[in-house]
């Protein structure tokens, strides 16, 4: 979440449920951030208009309108009020939700952290999508980071700011694909 909130990139946090994915974005987001990012915690029913709805709704943005009206609204008030934005249970999202996510990445270059399942890395993987597509979306995403224990907060902060300090690259989805699924740890 620090690489996110630094960098102004677009990173996954992914893990089985109850590994504290969640608790720990929150006490991230209440002790380490000046601005209150833009929280969304999406369900199995979210559609991508509805998605964008709450998005509009925690900028203060009427929610009426046309879904690419509505985001067009958020970029704005986003590039004049920059907010990272943090969507848990990412997973749920379809593609174009996750296309609206890179949109709203690619106009107004804030931090977004998308935490999720593993079907959540899986999407980039198995879309159906074209492969141009596919690849144009995960060449959003910086970094890709596999929680495989629960967390506390300190613990993801240290293995953030190494990955950081390694000089790490974004992993691409070939090479998410061909990890083995037993890493420990975070990995790059």
């Amino acid at each position: 979440m620090h690489i996110a909130i630094t960098e102004k990139v677009i990173v996954i946090v992914y893990a089985r449920p109850g590994t504290g994915k969640s608790r720990c974005l929150k006490q991230y987001s209440s002790e380490r951030l000046k601005t209150r990012p833009i929280e969304v915690l999406c369900s199995p029913n979210i559609t991508t208009g509805y998605f964008v709805q709450k998005i509009a709704q925690s900028l203060g943005i009427p929610d009426k309108g046309a879904t690419p009206r509505l985001e067009d609204l958020i970029v704005k008030k986003l590039k004049t009020n920059p907010r990272p934005i943090f969507v848990d249970q990412a997973n749920y999202l379809r593609e174009k939700g996750l296309g609206t996510i890179c949109y709203f990445w690619e106009t107004a270059r804030v931090p977004i952290v998308l935490i999720g399942t593993y079907d959540l890395a899986e999407l980039f993987n198995t879309s159906s999508l074209t492969e141009d597509v596919r690849a144009q979306l995960t060449s959003r995403i910086a970094m890709h980071y596999p929680l495989m224990e629960p967390y506390r907060l300190r613990n993801l902060k240290r293995l953030l700011l190494e990955s950081s300090a390694s000089g790490s690259r974004p992993m691409s989805s070939k090479a998410y694909s061909t990890q083995p699924r037993a890493i420990t740890g975070i990995s790059t």
